[in-house]
């Protein structure tokens, strides 16, 4: 949980930042059985702050095209 509100600071302040990509390596790794964290509450946070750092960081508008 602590992880994730520092998460959500760092994609407020400095989301193109080393620190933050890593924070979130950090967190998608560490899930217990590879799909939550300890707890409901947590689990909340920590998608609440990925979503966060996604819109911050601008990684949720790819620039790329793809042809099939």
């Amino acid at each position: 949980e602590a992880h994730a509100y520092y998460l959500k600071l760092l994609a407020r302040t400095n989301p193109q930042g080393e620190t933050a990509s890593r924070l979130v390596k950090y967190l998608i790794n560490n899930r217990k059985h590879a799909t939550y964290w300890n707890a409901p509450r947590d689990t909340a946070i920590v998608i609440e702050a990925l979503a966060e750092y996604l819109k911050a960081s601008g990684e949720d508008k790819p620039d790329q095209t793809v042809q099939i």
